[in-house]
């Protein structure tokens, strides 16, 4: 695998990935910088400069990955899926790099590009739903209490792992994450491009061929759509909206986000650990967001843990 050290600030993977999302960002509300002279501007040529960087990490990858591939097939034969009889599963990069090699159809590039969607999207996409997750329920003690007797009834009072099934019991807790997502919308913009002339319910009609950007966080914030919009009530979530589109924190359609069912697991799964150890307290700090392409806070995210007494 590859050691980006997603963890420090320092890391040259890193930096490229935050000041892109920055240029992405500014970049959509600005309209020079989104007309064809883009590139001619100091932005456009550090955007590009910044994506080659990112597309040679991921190709020198794929470029490992191959000879290492080649040399286990070479000295396996046709055993190479095995392990002492057992049926090994591969990673998604060997699965796409075999599938390139059979001649399906995938070119190089093509694979940068899907493995680039999972480097980049999963990048602090989690992690800033986990933060305000917690954050929103160290202010909001009863919602708390109300997860915590979720996951008593769940484990037992035990703190053993949790199996795909325990997740899947957590009903209460994914209105919780649903509500945090509304609240504090992890991807607060998404962008269509349109293939066909699209008439609106306005009486207006947005040309072909027309960028559109689509502001996920006013349109969790309409009261129209969400009553007293500004109210963490996960409770919202117990009856079904009349209309698909009205929540789409990952998106929706054929382009919706693909990691949004793992994500949602591994939140309750750290959720699960934290709440059956910890009890959220409030700070008096509060959060200052900071516009972006994901969500963040310029203050920090800040909370307090007291341990919980066992019983």
């Amino acid at each position: 695998g590859l050691e980006v050290n997603a963890q420090s600030k320092e890391s040259k993977y890193v930096k490229a990935v935050n000041e892109l999302q920055e240029i992405i960002a500014h970049r959509n509300f600005d309209v020079i910088q989104r007309s064809f002279i883009f590139d001619f501007l100091p932005e456009g040529r550090r955007h590009n400069k910044l994506i080659k960087y990112l597309h040679s990490v991921t190709e020198n990858v794929m470029k490992e990955r191959k000879v290492k591939l080649q040399e286990t097939s070479e000295e396996n034969g046709d055993n190479t899926n095995e392990d002492i009889g057992i049926r090994k599963k591969k990673a998604f990069l060997d699965l796409l790099l075999e599938y390139n090699k059979e001649g399906a159809g995938m070119t190089d590039a093509e694979i940068r590009d899907e493995v680039d969607t999972f480097m980049f999207e999963g990048y602090d996409t989690t992690s800033s739903t986990l933060s305000f997750c917690l954050y929103c329920l160290s202010q909001n003690q009863d919602v708390q209490d109300k997860v915590v007797e979720e996951l008593n009834q769940i484990y037992g009072g035990s703190d053993r792992e949790s199996t795909y099934h325990d997740l899947q019991e957590m009903k209460y807790l994914e209105k919780v994450i649903k509500e945090t997502l509304r609240l504090y919308p992890t991807v607060q913009f998404i962008g269509r491009y349109t293939n066909q002339d699209l008439d609106l319910k306005s009486g207006y009609t947005v040309p072909e061929n027309t960028s559109v950007i689509i502001l996920i966080e006013s349109m969790n914030h309409d009261p129209e759509l969400h009553p007293d919009p500004y109210k963490f009530n996960p409770e919202r979530f117990d009856t079904k909206s009349s209309h698909p589109y009205v929540f789409v924190p990952f998106s929706a359609g054929p382009r919706n986000c693909i990691g949004q069912k793992y994500a949602l697991l591994e939140i309750k799964c750290v959720l699960s650990l934290v709440l059956r150890k910890f009890r959220l307290l409030p700070s008096e700090i509060p959060i200052t967001s900071w516009f972006n392409i994901v969500l963040k806070s310029k203050t920090g995210i800040h909370m307090q843990f007291e341990p919980r007494t066992e019983h």
